[in-house]
């Protein structure tokens, strides 16, 4: 009978002890990864149509009907995101997060960036190159959920949150990330350009003034990172297949296209050319007397 008791406590000890450890793996199993636009209300801006446009905070954005083999191989991208639903990624020469494609970020120098000007402002100029299935009779998507472009002098930022990155804060951003229901998506059309490779879905103009003063003084120090989201939207415009590549202008060799800020004005008049201005100014306010006078 003893034996008996002690053996029926020592079943239920391992049954509490089992539990316990299913409980443990249950929780140690990963959570799905969701977008941080998923189930957001967002503005939609329909770039489905070649040659639409729309401007994003002083960024231009035009959906693009190329033709010709401009993608993976003979137009190489910076960095490539792929899964499926929604997905979200940067280029980094650190620990890449997200749906980043492993080994696939180069890093991005902004003083090997071209310059392209349009109605009289400088921009960097990006080029997306997207990947869909086409299984439905309409619009294939996807959704491009925001952009955000960083600048450092290390290469290897990691441990993004939303307009930071490591500690750096996004120089621009599609989304106003201060003000309440401003965020924004932009429908795409794959079938525009299908097939890796195949030409590129959109341009994208972001103005050289948002990388700042100092890493415009030092562009060959400064590092750009461009973090973008697919498919938030669902529905049509989910992401569902292939990589999302990113591209961008590159300068001709031999060509500075990034050019310093001309430095600030600093001369200071010489005390004689002061003195001539205030004689000046005296004999002006007499000949002023006189003739009132």
């Amino acid at each position: 009978m003893q034996i008996h008791k002690v053996l029926s406590r020592l079943s239920l000890f391992s049954t509490a002890i089992a539990a316990a450890a299913f409980a443990g793996s249950a929780w140690a199993i990963p959570q799905p990864v969701t977008c941080p636009d998923t189930g957001v209300t967002q503005t939609t801006l329909d770039l489905t149509v070649a040659g639409t446009t729309t401007t994003i905070n002083g960024a231009i954005y035009e959906s693009i009907d190329t033709n010709g083999t401009v993608g993976t191989g003979v137009f190489p991208a910076f960095v490539r995101i792929q899964g499926n639903d929604c997905i979200q990624g940067y280029n980094t020469q650190g620990t890449e997060e997200f749906d980043t494609v492993n080994n696939s970020s180069d890093p991005v120098l902004l003083s090997t960036m071209d310059v392209v000007n349009q109605g009289g402002t400088d921009y960097v100029e990006f080029h997306l190159d997207i990947n869909q299935n086409k299984n439905n009779a309409g619009i294939s998507g996807p959704s491009l959920d925001n952009v955000q472009i960083f600048v450092s002098t290390n290469d290897s930022l990691s441990g993004w949150s939303n307009c930071l990155l490591q500690g750096v804060a996004c120089a621009y951003s599609m989304d106003d990330i201060l003000a309440p229901n401003t965020n924004r998506s932009i429908l795409l059309d794959y079938v525009q350009n299908n097939g890796s490779g195949n030409g590129y879905d959109m341009k994208l103009l972001i103005p050289v003034s948002v990388f700042g003063a100092a890493a415009l003084a030092d562009p060959s120090h400064s590092y750009v990172y461009l973090y973008s989201s697919f498919g938030a939207v669902g529905g049509d415009y989910t992401e569902n297949d292939g990589f999302e590549e990113w591209q961008y202008r590159v300068c001709p060799a031999g060509t500075v296209c990034i050019q310093q800020p001309p430095p600030p004005d600093t001369n200071v008049p010489e005390p004689a050319t002061l003195a001539l201005l205030g004689l000046g100014l005296a004999a002006a306010a007499i000949g002023r007397r006189k003739r009132r006078s």
